[in-house]
């Protein structure tokens, strides 16, 4: 089941709003979001139809869309013109979490081996 329907039936209904939300808290930006969302209520697009349905500036779509690809959000065809699909929500949600998880263990382990350190120098502070 997708995880963003799995959270509507278990708490309140999410509005697109609240969606656009939560992907900015992970840190995408507001193209990134919007053509996101595109091409998740509107299936595969290229260039010119994700510029036009997202209303992402023609710009900005090339450095977006690559973001998203190498976010691991988006895929693209290899044929001509470009086609772009949004990539499974939950297998996306879920990878981004794993990833997270994964930085904090590391952040975890670099807090606990810079601390002795770090009370060094307040000690020599005091």
């Amino acid at each position: 089941m997708c995880l963003l329907l799995h959270w509507k039936t278990m708490s309140k209904s999410f509005s697109e709003d609240d969606i656009r939300s939560f992907l900015h808290s992970l840190k995408l930006g507001k193209y990134e979001t919007e053509a996101y969302l595109t091409l998740l209520k509107n299936g595969p697009q290229d260039y010119k139809g994700l510029v036009k349905l997202s209303r992402v500036p023609y710009g900005k779509i090339y450095y977006t869309l690559d973001i998203l690809i190498k976010k691991g959000w988006v895929k693209n065809s290899d044929q001509k013109p470009r086609v772009f699909y949004a990539l499974d929500p939950e297998e996306t949600l879920m990878n981004y979490l794993l990833d997270m998880k994964k930085q904090m263990a590391d952040m975890e382990r670099s807090v606990l081996r810079i601390i002795p350190q770090i009370k060094t120098l307040y000690g020599q502070s005091c």
